[in-house]
């Protein structure tokens, strides 16, 4: 029965900086993971394919 329920997910992957390729593979991964459990609807942080580099964590 269909009682119009979303569930949704939030993930924070393993993600290394400037490593685009990487960080997209563990996003897959979670993906993956979040589809095998009936999430419908997953968030991420941002810039989690880019990462932060500590200039921005640090605003200069």
């Amino acid at each position: 029965m269909d009682y119009g329920f979303v569930k949704v997910g939030a993930a924070v992957p393993e993600i290394k900086v400037a490593d685009c390729g990487y960080n997209a593979e563990k996003i897959i991964e979670i993906m993956g993971k979040a589809e095998d459990e009936g999430i419908q609807i997953l968030v991420f942080p941002e810039l989690s394919i880019t990462a932060y580099t500590c200039g921005d964590l640090w605003q200069l």
